[in-house]
C-alpha cells in the first residue's frame, strides 16, 4: 500500500485523544500526521483504505508526538524504529477540497474512509462510494470548510454491494 507524503497542503492535527498507543511504521509505509491508519498483524502500523481487494479498516488516527502539531510525514524502515502514535479521535485543520474530496461547509456532511493517500489526496473523503465490494466505513464529520472532527470507533462492516445497494453486517 505504502501512501504517500502531502505535496502540497499539509492538515494539521489538533487534540489528539483516546491515546492507543505508539508503534512501529511498517518498513516502507508513508504515513502522514493525520492519516487513517491501521495496525498489521505483526503490530506495525499502515495506512487504511476502503478500496476493494485492498481494504484496511481504519483504527486510529496518525500523530507524532515529535512534530509540535506542524504536519509532515515519516517513512518506516527495515528494524522498525520509525514509530507512530495512534489515536481515536483528533480534530484535523488547514484542509482543502482537494486533500478531502468534497469538503465543504460544516455541521452534518459526514466523512468516510477513502482511498490509499497520494501526495495531494488524503484518506479521507465526503462522498460515501458507490463501487461495488469498497468498505464504507464512517470516520467523522465536517466542522468547517477547513477542518474535520475525527471519531474512529468500531463501525460493523459495511460494504457497497452495488451502485444503488450496500450490505451492512455487525
Amino acid at each position: 500500500m505504502a501512501g504517500a507524503a502531502y505535496t502540497t497542503t499539509i492538515p494539521i492535527l489538533k487534540n489528539p485523544r483516546g491515546v492507543i498507543g505508539t508503534f512501529p511504521i511498517k518498513s516502507g509505509e508513508i504515513i502522514n500526521q493525520g492519516d487513517l491508519i491501521a495496525l498489521d498483524s505483526n503490530f506495525q502500523v499502515v495506512v487504511a483504505s476502503k478500496t476493494q481487494g485492498a481494504i484496511i479498516e481504519a483504527q486510529g488516527v496518525a500523530y507524532f508526538d515529535d512534530d509540535n502539531g506542524t504536519g509532515g510525514a515519516k517513512t518506516g524502515v527495515a528494524g522498525l524504529t520509525v514509530k507512530c502514535g495512534m489515536c481515536k479521535q483528533a480534530r484535523i485543520a488547514n484542509l482543502n477540497s482537494t486533500l478531502v474530496p468534497a469538503l465543504a461547509g460544516g455541521g452534518t456532511k459526514k466523512v468516510f474512509l477513502g482511498p490509499v493517500p497520494t501526495a495531494t489526496v488524503s484518506n479521507y473523503t465526503c462522498t460515501q462510494s458507490t463501487t461495488p465490494a469498497d468498505k464504507i466505513q464512517i470516520v467523522g464529520q465536517v466542522v468547517s470548510a477547513t477542518e474535520i472532527e475525527v471519531d474512529v470507533n468500531y463501525s460493523g462492516f459495511a460494504y457497497q454491494t452495488s451502485t444503488t445497494s450496500t450490505a451492512v453486517f455487525g
